[in-house]
């Protein structure tokens, strides 16, 4: 009788070890579950956001040129970031040392990670990359001239962007710093700020 309860004992031990050991298990598995991968969401939310702008403003460009392109990302660029951020629960911000929109400047925290994409050559691109500051997990990808039609608005002044587009820019945006850029150059940065967990 003693040797059956001493066996039941045993089997309840070695049973009750391994129940806690899969809880456990099955705990971590949860955990990495949850936790989100922020560098491939914020390149997913950044990618939309890029198709996005770029599929309208092209449209713009079609419609009106340079000026209704120009017209059309003073109205709506701010709105679809700021949907995009509703839609992700995040903050999304494009920021550069030359920003055309005077809200789109660079904070002094996000100066190393400028200087980081600034120190690379033209036409190459460099990696993304996302640190936790304060609680928030902080995704940053460059933003380079790419496309040669970036050039009417952003290009070089008298040359690239016509007279007509320049009084256009300094319409809508007296304070404007994004032009005399060439292609490849390093534009600005996607800065998304994730709320920490």
């Amino acid at each position: 009788m003693k040797r059956i309860i001493i066996a039941f004992g045993l089997v309840g031990l070695i049973y009750a070890c391994g129940s806690e050991k899969e809880e456990k298990s099955s705990k971590k598995e949860e955990v990495k579950e949850t936790t989100p991968n922020y560098r491939d969401l914020g390149l997913d939310i950044t990618n939309t956001a890029q198709k996005t702008l770029l599929k309208h403003v092209g449209q713009a460009m079609k419609m009106g040129g340079p000026n209704a392109a120009i017209q059309y990302c003073n109205i709506n660029a701010m709105t679809i970031t700021d949907s995009l951020s509703q839609a992700h629960k995040v903050k999304i911000s494009r920021v550069s040392e030359r920003n055309r929109n005077e809200s789109n400047h660079l904070a002094d925290a996000d100066l190393p990670f400028w200087n980081h994409y600034k120190s690379g050559e033209a036409n190459v691109q460099m990696a993304d990359t996302v640190v936790n500051m304060d609680g928030k997990h902080i995704y940053y990808r460059p933003i380079y001239i790419a496309n040669p039609a970036c050039l009417n608005c952003h290009g070089q002044s008298g040359t690239d962007i016509l007279e007509g587009t320049i009084a256009k820019l300094d319409e809508f945006y007296p304070n404007d710093k994004a032009r005399d850029y060439n292609l490849g150059e390093l534009r600005g940065m996607w800065k998304l700020e994730f709320e920490g967990k």
